[in-house]
């Protein structure tokens, strides 16, 4: 069996996106590690949707992806969605003076560390044996 670099890219990614939901369904409280907080009850059903249900459903996705063998395809949509993420929060940081927070100062690095890697995925395109 094979391996290229998209298929890595995009396994990556699905554990990322499944673990990030898995903690965000059962456990929307650590949202506050991340410097936020919820005003009332609807704030944590939000968390558990979108921090929770969407990163899932993502992972669901890429897994599907890799199954029908459009892992090209796959990983072009996580750079793009990489890409929108750290493009909107290092705008956002910029608008909202919001750098000296602690999630925003480790946030940006390991982004930035995350879209370097699945574009060098896409454009090495190597593949190994296993």
């Amino acid at each position: 069996m094979k391996i290229n670099s998209a298929d890595i890219g995009v396994i990556a990614s699905g554990i990322y996106f499944l673990g990030f939901g898995i903690v965000f369904i059962f456990l929307p409280s650590r949202i506050d590690q991340l410097g936020l907080k919820w005003m009332n009850q609807a704030g944590k059903t939000e968390v558990r949707c979108y921090y929770g249900g969407l990163s899932i459903g993502l992972s669901g996705f890429l897994t599907y992806m890799l199954k029908v063998h459009f892992e090209q395809e796959a990983l072009t949509l996580v750079i793009f969605l990489a890409l929108a993420v750290w493009g909107t929060r290092v705008g956002s940081l910029i608008v909202d003076k919001g750098w000296e927070l602690p999630y925003n100062r480790l946030a940006v690095p390991v982004e930035s560390v995350f879209v370097v890697f699945l574009v060098l995925m896409k454009i090495v395109g190597f593949s190994i044996r296993v």
